[in-house]
């Protein structure tokens, strides 16, 4: 299966499953970004998604995740091995 996971954020983060040309699923919801997070690593490791189908504001989370750590971190990150 060709399935994307993205988080959106609309006043709380939104995991969203995409299956590119067919298919959107809504796979939660949370107020608070290391939940959303432990939900992400969740589904991925349980379907199979690598990190490069992972995204967030535009970017694969690893990228994103590993940018706000030089930048001084806007949100916490979590290692994907650590859920």
């Amino acid at each position: 299966m060709d399935l994307q996971l993205y988080i959106k954020e609309q006043g709380e983060f939104y995991l969203v499953g995409v299956v590119p040309g067919k298919e959107v699923y809504f796979l939660g919801h949370s107020p608070q970004w290391e939940s959303i997070l432990d939900k992400v690593f969740q589904y991925a490791s349980n379907l199979s998604v690598p990190d490069d189908r992972i995204f967030y504001r535009g970017k694969t989370l690893r990228t994103f995740l590993s940018q706000e750590t030089e930048n001084g971190s806007s949100h916490p990150s979590i290692e994907r091995n650590s859920v």
